[in-house]
């Protein structure tokens, strides 16, 4: 009896560690950004990137490396005052210094709109880079994405209703 609550424990056991081994699960970080479409792509997938479909020159390649790096180095530095702020913020709270806590907050919010606007820049320098039929290409692409991804949205939506009906 006590050998096969043993081995029943152990495999109950080995199956909780296959169920929580990293995989490729919605929420599983690999790459640098995260599965961010601008950042690196995850060594395991068969998709090709963006950079692939556009078939971009060494030299383009080399300079969209060069934006982004900026932007992940600059965007570093302003996430990391954000949170000092969000910090210096929380101890006005505690402090009831509520006129403290409001300014904080528009400073943390003008830091955002940093952020925003510069994402926009990179996006404007990385479109330079690319040749005319590239940004059409582009375009075309970004296109396809949207309605692929409306028509998931959509199916989503439906399974979610269609397992609220079972649930009444």
């Amino acid at each position: 009896m006590k050998k096969i609550t043993v081995i029943a424990v152990l495999a109950a056991l080995m199956t909780l560690g296959f169920a929580f081994e990293p995989g490729n699960g919605m929420r599983m970080k690999e790459g640098l950004g995260n599965g961010h479409p601008d950042f690196d792509r995850p060594f395991d997938t068969d998709e090709p990137s963006f950079f692939e479909e556009l078939d971009l020159t060494t030299e383009q390649m080399e300079q969209m490396d060069k934006i982004r790096s900026e932007q992940m180095k600059e965007n570093i530095d302003l996430n990391s005052k954000i949170k000092i702020l969000e910090i210096d913020k929380k101890d006005a709270l505690k402090d009831h210094n509520f006129a403290q806590a409001k300014k904080i907050t528009d400073d943390i919010f003008k830091i955002k709109a940093n952020l925003a606007k510069n994402r926009i820049e990179m996006k404007k320098q990385k479109w330079e880079v690319l040749t005319q039929e590239q940004q059409k290409k582009l375009d075309e692409m970004q296109l396809e994405r949207r309605y692929h991804h409306k028509r998931f949205t959509q199916k989503l939506k439906e399974m979610k209703k269609m397992k609220r009906m079972k649930g009444m």
